[in-house]
């Protein structure tokens, strides 16, 4: 026999601190005094106090544009080519006038660089 989880699953405790926000609503706390007595923040029980069901409190992240967004078809193109140099490809950005930082290249190359097992071994990276 499976041990009894230690903690509820996520499901259930967006679904109890929903009843818990709406219980102390009925009693006729404000909210703010409900954000102090249950530890949230203010934002948090006006999400729960205005959210029909538990599912409507869930935030959603959404990804963010990103400056580096109109030139990741040229590096998706150039690390197809061979050229896995982040200093290279920064370079070449910057001199076509992106305003991108070496760190953002870096980090996008980095989950290119993560390939599948089955992939095809790339060429040597193009000059320094």
């Amino acid at each position: 026999m499976a041990p009894a989880p230690l903690r509820p699953e996520p499901a259930g405790r967006q679904a109890q601190r929903k009843k818990a926000a709406h219980a102390l609503l009925a009693q006729g706390r404000s909210r703010r005094a409900i954000a102090r007595h249950l530890g949230w923040g203010l934002n948090t029980v006006l999400r729960y106090a205005s959210a029909a069901r538990w599912q409507d409190a869930l935030r959603h992240n959404r990804p963010r544009p990103s400056r580096l967004d109109p030139h990741k078809p040229h590096l998706d193109r150039r690390f197809t080519e061979g050229c896995t140099s982040v200093t290279q490809l920064h370079r070449e950005l910057v001199a076509q006038g992106a305003s991108v930082t070496y760190g953002m290249v870096r980090s996008y190359i980095a989950t290119l660089r993560a390939v599948p097992p089955d992939a095809t071994p790339r060429r040597r990276p193009c000059g320094r």
